[in-house]
């Protein structure tokens, strides 16, 4: 049986289950200290379980987060919820703080930098799947069952570090506990009260938490904690806030739609070392996912739906002078209904005063992949033309399958012109190759705006005099028989196909 060393209370009950069992399959050559704040730095970082083993100092992230969970890039994608930046991003920095804390504490030791500090997430629910084809994560994520053979597994410690290190057990705890102080109970921001950590950047940590005096029944909100530097002189805390606050005016700003997700908050901490911007909790699954996975692949009638949902919620921003500036499939949700939702609002551009732009700031934040090249060229230029070529491009991917050009490079080499029209795909109707190659126009003057994409979509799919679409299929049918005769009498064996959805059908005819 491990040794315990509580510090702090477990916060959660996938805390307290991961620390038990480890507690009872790890031997007692291993240490486990849970619960923890320390600061480095400046920066107070949370530690929910530190293990020491023999062969390596592990700093361990547990996770609540139920299902199947993708690993695109940078980001996790949880079943039925918001993508978030994986927990190891920020992890792996604070392993390497921890490893500083440990040889400062003895200046002489130089065989102390002989000890790995590795970061670990630990998956407690027990129906927590991690599917990451591109094998960034896995290696440092382990669910709960398997985790003492993780722990356990010396095979794992990069060759630059000593595989023994039980003789500097002493120091390592000896150090830890003198920079470690308990965490003050459940982490809270305002009337905010978090319920779990789900990653970050050395900018920010994202966090899902309640309302801590209505209770959890009051639903849950997403919390980003952004770092600031509250020592800083007036006009760079100024311009910094101006940065961090960008999500929360462009949406505070307008009004509320459908297809938008809502903010719900922004304030400063007490000593103003951290702002938080607090969103809605949006539940969906990641646009990503059901373009990069067979098994949520959507119909043709589910695709044109997403394109007008898109394209709408586009124009609601635009009228609001709103420019989103980052679409991606990851910034865009469907709900259990089918219906987008617009997220990712970070680098948006809110207003037309150009003077308190963030562009060069952001630009390395933003996806090359989806930006129009007058961005690119110059992030100071997007606009509602930027965000339509953006749309386009995500859209050609969700009826093709695959992105129109490989980077920027090749779009102005092709001048954005495809290569492969997407109804060569054998999915969409020809009708809709020079209305996705309109949206994707090289330059920004020759694009429409997203409304009227979203009416020239509407049109596209309403074959000449059929009189709307509030027909029918049947309907619709017979006054298309009437005007083509014989020609299209084939074409009816389609409704007797239960598969094929109406807007399909119209599409193909």
């Amino acid at each position: 049986m491990a040794k315990v060393i509580p510090i702090g209370s477990p916060v959660n009950e996938a805390e307290r289950r991961t620390i038990a069992h480890l507690r009872d399959n790890l031997p007692d050559s291993y240490i486990l200290l849970h619960n923890f704040e320390v600061e480095r730095d400046g920066e107070l970082f949370e530690v929910d379980l530190a293990v020491i083993a023999p062969h390596a100092v592990y700093l361990v992230d547990t996770k609540g987060t139920r299902g199947l969970i993708d690993v695109y890039g940078s980001k996790w994608y949880p079943e039925g919820r918001q993508p978030y930046t994986s927990p190891l991003a920020k992890l792996r920095g604070h392993a390497k703080s921890l490893k500083g804390l440990i040889t400062a504490s003895q200046p002489g030791r130089r065989e102390l930098e002989d000890i790995g500090v590795l970061a670990a997430v630990v998956l407690a629910a027990p129906d927590a799947v991690l599917q990451d084809s591109g094998g960034r994560d896995r290696p440092r994520v382990t669910t709960l069952a398997k985790s003492a053979a993780f722990f356990q597994n010396s095979a794992a410690v990069p060759a630059r570090f000593s595989k023994n290190i039980s003789r500097f057990h002493k120091m390592v705890l000896k150090a830890l506990q003198a920079v470690a102080k308990p965490r003050s109970g459940p982490l809270r921001f305002g009337s905010w009260e978090v319920v779990e950590k789900l990653g970050g950047t050395d900018a920010y940590t994202e966090y899902r938490a309640h309302n801590a005096f209505a209770g959890s029944r009051s639903g849950s909100v997403l919390l980003r904690a952004y770092t600031a530097d509250h020592l800083a002189p007036p006009a760079e805390r100024k311009k910094e806030r101006a940065r961090i606050a960008n999500a929360y005016n462009a949406l505070n700003n307008m009004p509320g739609h459908p297809g938008i997700m809502t903010v719900r908050d922004f304030f400063p901490t007490e000593h103003e070392d951290r702002y938080i911007l607090v969103t809605e909790d949006v539940a969906g699954q990641a646009l990503r996912l059901h373009i990069d996975k067979p098994n949520l692949a959507l119909t043709v009638d589910q695709k044109l739906r997403v394109a007008a949902d898109l394209l709408d919620a586009l124009s609601h921003a635009h009228q609001h002078e709103v420019v989103h500036r980052n679409l991606t499939p990851s910034t865009m949700l469907l709900g259990a209904q089918g219906r987008l939702r617009l997220i990712g609002f970070d680098f948006a551009r809110a207003g037309t005063n150009r003077s308190l732009t963030i562009a060069h700031e952001i630009v390395d934040e933003l996806e090359p992949l989806y930006q129009a090249p007058e961005v690119y060229r110059d992030p100071a230029k997007a606009s509602p033309a930027s965000d339509v070529f953006a749309a386009g491009l995500v859209l050609y991917e969700l009826f093709v399958g695959e992105r129109a050009f490989d980077g920027p490079t090749e779009v102005f080499d092709h001048e954005a012109k495809f290569a492969s029209k997407p109804s060569q795909a054998g999915v969409v109707p020809p009708a809709l190759d020079e209305w996705l190659q309109r949206l994707c126009a090289f330059e920004p003057g020759d694009r429409p705006t997203a409304a009227a994409a979203a009416e020239q979509l509407a049109a596209l799919l309403e074959p000449p005099g059929t009189g709307g679409s509030d027909l029918t299929a049947p309907e619709f049918v017979e006054r298309y028989l009437v005007q083509h005769d014989d020609e299209l009498r084939p074409l009816l064996e389609v409704l007797g196909d239960e598969e094929t959805e109406w807007l399909e059908f119209k599409a193909a005819l």
